[in-house]
């Protein structure tokens, strides 16, 4: 059996989005073109949603920022707070079931 951590056996879809926000505080004033870019359910993972962004930041502001630094700024955040986050009801007492099974 195989799970996908993320909002699967913890919940950090909360945590992911704010923490797109985070990484970009120091650019507050361009919060909505993340929150745009957010809003379309088709935009996919993080590589593409900062390269999105720094490119509409570009093209609106001239404003550059690398977004390889981003990522991972962003994804060490990410990677903090999850493992702390709280499980997905239900996720421990599915884990210890299906530990208790001889394979």
């Amino acid at each position: 059996v195989i799970f996908d951590f993320d909002g699967t056996l913890v919940d950090s879809n909360q945590i992911k989005r704010k923490a797109f926000f985070s990484v970009t505080s120091h650019l507050s004033i361009y919060n909505r073109i993340m929150s745009d870019i957010l809003e379309d359910p088709k935009i996919g993972n993080r590589f593409e949603i900062f390269d999105c962004y720094v490119k509409r930041l570009n093209e609106k502001y001239k404003y550059i920022v690398d977004s390889a630094d981003l990522v991972n700024e962003y994804t060490l955040l990410c990677e903090k707070k999850i493992v702390k986050a709280t499980s997905i009801k239900g996720a421990d007492k599915a884990l210890m079931v299906l530990k208790k099974i001889d394979v």
